[in-house]
């Protein structure tokens, strides 16, 4: 029988169930080598996953420091009202009925960033 016809087995003599690693040695059966594949999948599926969730909590941190940055511009702009509508009041001494509807329209506009919460 000429050495190169197929005897039931793949070339090189081994079973056609058994895989040997290359440079050593090691044989491990089909079922060995399909579970460890499947154990390699799940563990980069968990990979892109943890990864997914990492991007998801940046993004999320993210989005409330630009809220609290928009806060702080609010409360800015309204301290800068209230100083624009008290400086009359530094300069002259006196209480004028428009510097005292300035103030009072400036107070009511300013309720609503200072009630909120960090």
């Amino acid at each position: 029988m000429p050495l190169w016809r197929d005897t039931g087995y793949a070339s090189m003599g081994r079973p056609s169930r058994v895989r040997q690693v290359a440079r050593k040695g090691i044989t491990f059966s089909a079922s060995i080598c399909a579970r460890m594949e499947i154990l390699f999948l799940i563990s980069v599926l968990v990979f892109v996953a943890m990864y997914a969730a990492y991007r998801e909590w940046l993004n999320a941190a993210h989005r409330r420091w630009l809220g609290e940055l928009d806060l702080y511009k609010k409360r800015l702009s309204a301290y800068e009202e209230l100083k624009r509508a008290v400086g009359p009041l530094r300069a002259a001494g006196q209480v004028s009925q428009d510097d005292a509807d300035r103030f009072a329209r400036t107070m009511s506009d300013m309720s609503a960033p200072f009630m909120a919460r960090w």
